[in-house]
């Protein structure tokens, strides 16, 4: 069975913008694009973040965090989206953050869609 409790060692790093995709969930959220393109620049999102992004819930997402899902094909287990803590506090874990791969982008484009 897969390790359903994040993903370990992320690095926060910058990514790619796409204009296009920040323009789109500036008009379908209200959020200014300058605020968007600022929360769109690296490879994770806090919680928050993600649900004003996505126009979703804190609540639904972080559920997305929660349930795991199981593959029918592969037979593995894994979640709606990958989270990872990539600012440990003291005590060990930090806050959780949803990952940028290609589980998140979907949903994103899903919904703002």
């Amino acid at each position: 069975m897969e390790n359903i409790n994040g993903i370990p060692d992320v690095t926060i790093s910058l990514v790619k913008m796409d204009k296009d995709l920040n323009e789109k969930i500036s008009q379908k959220t209200g959020i200014p694009l300058e605020i968007v393109q600022t929360m769109m620049r690296y490879n994770v999102w806090t919680i928050n973040q993600y649900s004003d992004i996505a126009g979703r819930s804190v609540a639904t997402i972080t559920n997305l965090t929660l349930r795991p899902i199981l593959n029918r094909e592969t037979g593995r287990i894994s979640m709606a989206l990958d989270y990872c803590y990539p600012q440990p506090n003291f005590g060990g874990k930090g806050g959780k953050c949803i990952f940028r791969n290609e589980k998140s982008m979907t949903y994103l484009h899903n919904c703002i869609s």
